[in-house]
């Protein structure tokens, strides 16, 4: 144990190869995929508090690469997305945001959090890292002396709920998907019968 508190780089890297045979590992065409290492950390943090004690840079270049390789991946998408009817995705988009920032507020509400919590709440909800950066950011003083809660706390409890809300959402997606498609072939092939017929074309002076 000690030598991992003194070496939080080895330790970093030791949570990276944990993590990437966790998000490995394929249940019935589910898996945790790099969210692993959210969990990971989150154990290893609570088995020794010590080992929490990792480089600021760290975060940074993680934050970094994060914002860097989710841009390089979704941008021939995003583009595409928003010529064909971006509006609506714009719109969805909004919607959603809405509806969490409603959700957070309400939960703040009745649970009595203080701005921390529901800033790490918000960003778990949505799965949103860069987010929860912003909130560390812009709360840097007060988190430091003790007046809010660190958001990472309430984005740590809400990440997993926030992930299995999205697979969900996504199978029932592409069940309703699939069912739509199904019934529009049932009532087309109903509606509209498939027939064959054989032509014979013939010229005359021609075999």
């Amino acid at each position: 144990m000690s030598t991992l508190i003194d070496n939080p780089v080895l330790l970093l890297f030791l949570v990276i190869g944990v993590s990437a045979a966790l998000g490995g590992i394929n249940v019935r065409g589910v898996s945790l995929g790099p969210a692993a290492a959210l969990f990971v950390g989150l154990a290893v943090s609570a088995a020794d508090e010590r080992l929490a004690n990792t480089p600021a840079v760290v975060g940074q270049i993680g934050l970094a690469l994060f914002i860097y390789t989710v841009g390089l991946a979704s941008g021939p998408s995003f583009l595409d997305q928003v010529r064909n009817g971006g509006g609506r995705v714009l719109l969805a988009a909004g919607v959603v945001l809405v509806a969490a920032a409603g959700l957070v507020v309400a939960a703040g509400s009745v649970l009595d959090l203080d701005r921390g919590a529901r800033a790490g709440l918000f960003a778990g909800t949505l799965t949103n890292t860069p987010a929860l950066s912003a909130a560390l950011d812009s709360l840097t003083a007060e988190i430091a002396s003790g007046e809010l809660t660190d958001p990472v706390v309430g984005y740590s409890l809400a990440y997993p709920f926030g992930v299995l809300s999205m697979l969900l959402a996504a199978h029932l997606v592409l069940r309703s998907r699939r069912a739509r498609v199904a019934r529009a072939t049932t009532d087309a092939a109903a509606t509209a019968p498939t027939t064959s017929a054989t032509v014979a074309v013939s010229r005359v002076g021609l075999p």
